[in-house]
Formats: C-alpha cells, structure tokens, sequence
C-alpha cells in the first residue's frame, strides 16, 4: 500500500491541501496508529518504502551515495514529524535546496 497525490488537492476531500505527511498523519490517527514504531513505520507509505531505520531500529537511510532528495523538518525523528506535522518544511531535490 502507498499514499500519494495524482496532482489533484482532492485525492481524499476537497477541503485538505494534499499534503502526503498530512496524509499519513490522517492515516494514522484514523487506524488508531500512536506508537513511535508504528507511526514511524508508516513513514515507508509516503516514500517508496524507504524508512530512516529498518525494523530492529538500525539506520538504514541516509547512506553515502543516495540520491540528495529529501524534506527537512523541524522534528526530533520520523515519528514526530508524522504525528504533529511541523509547518516549516524544506526540500532538497537532487541536491539542490528549495524553500
């Protein structure tokens, strides 16, 4: 299973932004998803199945050589980040930062 947008901000309802952190953040409060493992692991629904840390909690990501592609928030882990959806996001796309 994954989670994205097809372009449209409606993809769920007309009245979210079709952000896809807001999304599985959605995601998670309507499946009852609370723990720092289970909201961590629903990260892996939003991008390809890439999480920071694999199931023993051993970093698996970022390594030397991956692609510079990535949003940086203002979060302690993973988790926070999925669970109270910090506003000030940047992107990195291949290297190169976007506000």
């Amino acid at each position: 299973m994954a989670l994205g947008c097809d372009g449209f901000y409606d993809s769920w309802s007309p009245y979210v932004p079709g952000d896809i952190l807001e999304k599985v953040h959605n995601f998670c409060d309507y499946k009852g998803k609370s723990s720092e493992r289970s909201l961590r692991e629903s990260v892996s629904l939003i991008t390809q199945g890439v999480t920071p840390l694999n199931g023993e909690g051993k970093q698996v990501w970022p390594k030397v050589g991956d692609e510079a592609s990535f949003v940086l928030v203002n979060a302690n882990c993973s988790a926070e980040a999925v669970a109270r959806l910090p506003n000030n996001r940047q992107l990195m796309h291949k290297g190169k930062l976007y506000n």
